[in-house]
This record gives C-alpha cells, structure tokens and sequence, in this order.
C-alpha cells in the first residue's frame, strides 16, 4: 500500500470496531528484544515514521511480534502479497484514545504473518507476526509505528511505548 491508502486506513480503521484505547503504556512488541537501531525522525532526508527494533543481546529475527496493545487486525498481508518498502506487515486498530483519536499500530518486516483482518488481538500476548528482513531494509529489524488519526508520531516521545 502506498503512504497515502495507509494514512486512510489507519484513519478510517475497522468501521465495526468500537474498541477503546485506553491512553496507557503499549506493550513491548519485541519482547526478547530491547535495541533500537533508528529512531523516529529526518534520515537520508525524509521522515523515518517509527522505531526499529533490531539486534542487541539477542538476534531479532524469528522473534516473535506481539500486539502492543487490545484490538482488531486491520490489514495483513498474510496472504504473502508484498507490502513494497514495508515488506510483510501487519496494521492493528485499538480503537480511539480519551480525546477521540483514532490510534493504530503498523508492524513492518515481518519472515512470517500469522495475523489476518479481523482478528482480534491481546495486548502483549497476540503472536502478530515473526520480525525479519522483507521490503526496503539493510538487516533484520521491526520497524514499528504508532499512528493518531492516520499521522506517524513518535512512539516513545509521546509515551506509547519505552524500553523496561
């Protein structure tokens, strides 16, 4: 998908869905795994919209990928359709924040997709995927996104998520 269809998609999210994201701490979505290679910022002269998880103590691919919180898989290409840059990823929908935001999380990269539309997911212990090397990359990482209202921000400046 283009960047324009996810900012629509990650807007819109599953129109079925009423869940409620609960403005708390997300889950770690790499558990074994704690490095962040890239951050979220200007790189090579665009905007990098996550973090990348990748190698630190343990390698990262294989990993497991969990949700980084409750709610509805919007997008999967589980069916091993390529996702261009992002390679195979996964979007998930927790549905809107305190302040009526719609908040969704994209996981990027992926060896393996085990999550499909619709599935609903845990935070911290739905398996979404396993992290990998597919699409536009130059090792084995997770590239993660937490996206307001169709908008990339900053996962750990904003308080999403931050390394235990």
């Amino acid at each position: 998908k283009q960047e324009k269809e996810l900012e629509e998609l990650a807007k819109k999210g599953d129109e079925d869905y009423n869940g409620k994201y609960t403005n708390g701490t997300m889950f770690w979505p790499v558990p074994a795994v704690k490095n962040i290679s890239s951050g979220f910022g200007y790189r090579w002269g665009k905007l990098h919209k996550g973090i990348d998880i990748a190698n630190g103590s343990v390698p990262v691919y294989g990993q497991k990928i969990v949700a980084a919180a409750d709610g509805v898989v919007i997008y999967s290409n589980y069916s091993n359709t390529w996702g261009g840059g992002y390679g195979y990823y996964t979007m998930v929908d927790h549905g809107v924040d305190s302040k009526g935001r719609k908040i969704v999380t994209l996981y990027a990269h992926c060896s393996k997709m085990y999550a499909r539309v619709g599935d609903k997911v845990v935070g911290g212990q739905t398996v979404l995927a396993l992290a990998g090397s597919t699409g536009d990359v130059t090792g084995p990482h997770l590239h993660f996104e937490v996206r307001v209202n169709g908008t990339a921000v900053d996962p750990i400046a904003n308080g999403y998520v931050k390394i235990k």
